[in-house]
Parts: structure tokens; sequence; C-alpha cells
């Protein structure tokens, strides 16, 4: 991804209780606007010890 010089970069985070499924569409979604939209970013998940991950 070319960032033209900027090192600036979006943190998106995300906690994952019990969301096991729904991380993958969220993060699908996710990188298909930014990748569009030519910003940079990084996907966090935050586990917080639910037992569907």
């Amino acid at each position: 991804m070319d960032n033209s010089g900027n090192n600036k970069m979006l943190s998106v985070i995300l906690m994952s209780y019990y969301s096991n499924e729904r991380i993958l569409k969220a993060y699908e979604q996710l990188d298909a606007v930014m990748k569009k939209e030519k910003i940079p970013y990084e996907f966090v998940i935050i586990d917080d010890g639910s037992k569907d991950n």
C-alpha cells in the first residue's frame, strides 16, 4: 500500500467477546473499504477469554 510518505495508520480495535463467527466478516468488510480508500490500518483483536475463540 502506498502511503506517499505518510506514516499514519488507523488502528481498529475489536473486542472478541463471543464473536468468533463475526470477526472474519467484520475484517473482510473493513479490509475492502480500507483498500478502496487507500487508508493504512491495523486490525487488533482483543481476546477477552470467552470460550468461542
